[in-house]
């Protein structure tokens, strides 16, 4: 599925994108390339194949509707994961948490055990253009989550920080997440 129907399946699109102060969230599915290398078929194709049907099909069925629901929208499919942009920090932020949550209690099997995504969010001014969202507050989203370990949400500007302090009632990290 491309990105433009992705976005529609998720009825979302990117005239409707945020700008302002937003929290972008990025995904990425732990280990992908290492996932669609040990399926268990003889070619790449139908390695890709099984991969997409029994990997990132559901994983796409978790996190779609959990951004679309907290109120995020999707900038653009990454591969393995999605940039997302939320006009709330809260929503952002207790989507990330849900994310990971569906991930533990709907695990999705893999070749490596269940399926574990890092996810990264940052705050920041961003404004649209074209159907995308290119400024600092991406980049350092993108950054952060690249830096989250696996099952992992990391968070990086003071905004997300007190969002997560209203989840927690404190500014201590949520249980296995890293601030």
């Amino acid at each position: 599925m491309n990105g433009q129907k992705q976005n529609e399946s998720a009825g979302q699109t990117g005239k409707e994108l945020p700008s302002g102060v937003v929290t972008a969230l990025f995904t990425d599915i732990v280990n992908s390339v290492r996932l669609n290398a040990e399926m268990p078929y003889p070619t790449a194709g139908r390695r890709n194949a099984a991969y997409l049907d029994i990997i990132k099909k559901p994983h796409d069925e978790i996190v779609l509707p959990l951004i679309a629901n907290h109120g995020g929208k999707i900038v653009t499919p990454t591969g393995d994961g999605f940039c997302a942009v939320f006009a709330d920090a809260d929503e952002a932020v207790w989507c990330a948490v849900e994310i990971q949550e569906r991930l533990i209690s709907s695990a999705i099997p893999t070749p490596l055990g269940p399926l574990q995504v890092r996810i990264g969010l940052h705050t920041g001014f961003a404004m649209p253009s074209g159907g995308d969202v290119t400024a600092a507050a991406m980049n350092k989203a993108s950054r952060v989550m690249s830096n989250a370990a696996g099952g992992r949400c990391s968070f990086l500007k003071k905004l997300t920080r007190w969002s997560v302090a209203s989840f927690t009632g404190s500014t201590s990290p949520l249980p296995g997440h890293s601030i």
